[in-house]
């Protein structure tokens, strides 16, 4: 099937009717159990400092004195899949973080109190704009470039870092530049699909409200859309903000679907809330992983 198993078969939209008060209707069940894998990146360790080895470090972190480095983990990763029952299977997944939004500038800068009752329900401060859909900073591109040169670093050394070859994004302009950045030229013409699911929490800020399908489209015309992606942003809520609890029950049915594919290696650039959802769902370690950042998880 593929092409990321025809854009992903069926939609992962939550309509906003079954929403309710956030509430869980329409969410995918789980079907799969993922559980990551520790020991082969830094990010893995539990005593891994995350200011200290920054949010995209040299071999993206990974653990091995081999000459060969990358060749060596890709045989690793080919032997536990070779070894594994026809229920089981081995995955490597690249889980990005966009690059700094203004939103992160004025939320640090207000406060989350204080962005969450005043400042984060308006478009800017007439200083900067960050609603709707907040776009990266200066510093956010430098963080995505920063990102694409260790992909091309890595593509050099150590064997060469086996490349993704599916890719997925959220709807977000800030993920969606990032991602642009990110692998230019390092991937050839990577057409990422689009995944609401992928989305930041939802709600109350406009920073978290999406531009509509058309304008995504003549601003990124080779990505694709999953199925049922609606024209309108139909999730954001002006007076209420989604819980932790449903951002990753509906995180959950994404990776259900994307590890549901044959690739072995997955590449996802979301939010924040997108990478914490999956750390608490794969029980990977915690990291506080900055905007820029990018943590590989190998997941069974």
């Amino acid at each position: 099937m593929n092409q990321d198993e025809k854009a992903m078969s069926t939609t992962s939209r939550i309509p906003r009717e079954k929403y309710g008060a956030q509430g869980e209707g329409g969410l995918p069940q789980p079907v799969q159990q993922q559980t990551a894998v520790p020991g082969f990146f830094k990010q893995d360790k539990s005593n891994t400092d995350p200011d200290k080895i920054g949010p995209a470090p040299d071999r993206f972190g990974l653990i091995d004195h081999h000459k060969h480095y990358w060749t060596n983990f890709d045989k690793k990763i080919q032997k536990l899949n070779k070894k594994s029952d026809s229920d089981t299977s081995y995955k490597v997944l690249f889980l990005g973080r966009h690059g700094e939004g203004f939103h992160n500038v004025g939320m640090d800068y207000y406060g989350e109190d204080e962005w969450d009752k005043k400042w984060g329900r308006k478009n800017g401060n007439g200083t900067i704009i960050w609603g709707p859909d907040a776009q990266l900073t200066d510093k956010g591109v430098a963080q995505a470039e920063r990102v694409h040169s260790l992909w091309k670093q890595e593509l050099a050394r150590g064997g060469g870092i086996p490349l993704p070859t599916a890719f997925f994004v959220s709807p977000l302009v800030r993920a969606l530049h990032t991602f642009q950045i990110t692998f230019a030229g390092v991937v050839d013409s990577p057409e990422p699909l689009i995944i609401e699911n992928l989305r930041d929490s939802y709600g109350l800020r406009t920073a978290d409200l999406r531009h509509n399908k058309t304008w995504i489209h003549e601003q990124y015309p080779t990505y694709r859309f999953e199925d049922g992606f609606t024209e309108q942003d139909e999730l954001w809520m002006k007076d209420e903000r989604e819980t932790d609890e449903h951002t990753e029950k509906r995180v959950r049915g994404v990776l259900d679907k994307i590890l549901s594919i044959d690739d072995t290696y997955l590449a996802v650039v979301a939010h924040s809330k997108v990478v914490e959802a999956t750390f608490n769902i794969t029980k990977h370690q915690d990291f506080d992983m900055p905007t820029g950042g990018v943590v590989p998880i190998v997941l069974k």
